[in-house]
């Protein structure tokens, strides 16, 4: 799937292999870091050992439950966490 950097606020693009690798929107960044974070703690894991299960740093697990702007989960990445929460790739972003 190829992606493309572009800025979006609205998840439709997903369904075009198209993902918003920067979300300016605080507020979404901070919904989507509570989902990713929700997830992670479904499971029981740390932050180290959800990194070693998604094949990233730990750092990058923080940056994404902590909202940096720029941390977004990859399109990859996102399919991993859609798969293993059994939540859709919309949902993950902040849509409905």
């Amino acid at each position: 799937m190829t992606t493309k950097n572009i800025e979006v606020k609205d998840t439709k693009y997903l369904r075009y292999g198209i993902y918003p690798r920067f979300i300016y929107d605080d507020e979404k960044r901070e919904l989507i870091s509570q989902r990713l974070k929700e997830i992670r703690l479904s499971f029981q894991c740390t932050q180290l050992q959800w990194s070693e299960k998604l094949n990233v740093s730990k750092r990058t697990i923080k940056y994404w439950e902590q909202g940096k702007k720029g941390a977004i989960p990859s399109t990859e990445h996102l399919e991993k966490l859609s798969n293993l929460s059994g939540k859709s790739i919309d949902w993950l972003l902040g849509g409905e």
